[in-house]
């Protein structure tokens, strides 16, 4: 009768320095045993074979389950060169990280201001990185970094995640680029005078400019920039077109055509026929050179009559 030795299980020592990185999800309860530190393990020798050769060849653990999470008590076993010795399995906390997945799929359309910094994700995400078997799906939502009108704007993309698996998962934002453009706007309340012919295209108009379209809560002013007719010439009904200046550069508002009269200017009377001093001065000379003459007559002639002179003096005059 031959008495069979009976291996027994070896005691081990400082466990508690047995360490195990977290393990990034991956649909399995198994751990990468290079991730496993081992610290100062040892065990007792066997009593009955102390001359033994007898090493640990091994350190694996496996997880309660494949889900992420902390904490996590996972059974850590150790193999001997001699498969016949056994010790006894014990347990080391560990974590279970999200396993990153990437997402394709979505675009950002450009948009007109609206007052927030709201964007539009357009599209279906496609996602990658996720392990056979497992139910995950994703939606997108997208903003911009501020609400104000500019070009090539950065848009965030931000995904929720979806499905039976999505806890296992994560999934870092997007990034794309997009235009924000100006707010169209409509005036009213201006109105273009007539004016007379001055040989310009300079119009004036009159009136405030009321303003529709400006998102709700904000301010936005209008004044009139410039007013020309379309031309310099006399006419009914002429188009007058009018430009503004905005307060806000996240609204845009176009030129309009106004309509006014160009009437004609008043022609200025004909000036007085001038005399020269040339012809002034001749005048008088003769004038008084026939006074003379009459004088003389009547006193020779002893008929002088002044008041008869004078009338023939205002007669010559005429």
């Amino acid at each position: 009768m031959f008495l069979i030795e009976e291996m027994p299980v070896l005691t081990l020592n400082n466990t508690n320095t047995v360490t195990i990185s977290p393990k990034q999800y991956d649909g399995t309860l198994t751990i990468d045993p290079t991730t496993i530190n081992p610290g100062i393990l040892s065990f007792v020798p066997p009593v009955l074979s102390p001359s033994l050769l007898l090493s640990i060849t091994g350190v694996t653990a496996i997880l309660p389950d494949f889900s992420v999470g902390t904490n996590k008590s996972a059974t850590v076993t150790v193999t001997f060169s001699d498969p016949s010795y056994t010790a006894a399995a014990f347990s080391v906390s560990t974590s279970v990280t999200a396993a990153p997945l990437t997402a394709s799929g979505i675009t950002v359309p450009d948009r007109v201001y609206n007052g927030t910094n709201s964007a539009t994700a357009s599209g279906t995400v496609a996602l990658a990185g996720v392990f056979s078997g497992d139910t995950v799906s994703a939606t997108a939502s997208a903003s911009f970094g501020d609400k104000n009108v500019a070009n090539g704007k950065a848009v965030t993309i931000t995904y929720t995640l979806g499905g039976g698996a999505s806890g296992n998962y994560s999934l870092a934002p997007g990034s794309a680029n997009a235009n924000i453009t100006a707010a169209p706007l409509t005036v009213s309340g201006i109105t273009a005078n007539d004016k007379v012919f001055d040989g310009t295209t300079v119009a004036t108009t009159t009136g405030t400019p009321s303003l529709t379209g400006v998102v709700g809560g904000e301010t936005v002013t209008a004044v009139v920039s410039s007013a020309n007719f379309d031309n310099s010439t006399v006419g009914p009904s002429k188009p007058v077109t009018v430009a503004f200046t905005l307060s806000s550069s996240n609204y845009t508002l176009a030129i309009i055509i106004l309509t006014a009269e160009i009437v004609a200017a008043p022609v200025p009377p004909a000036p007085a026929p001038l005399i020269s001093s040339t012809t002034n001065t001749a005048a008088s000379a003769a004038v008084s050179k026939l006074e003379s003459t009459m004088m003389r007559a009547s006193k020779a002639q002893g008929t002088f009559k002044p008041a008869n002179g004078a009338a023939w003096i205002r007669y010559l005059k005429g």
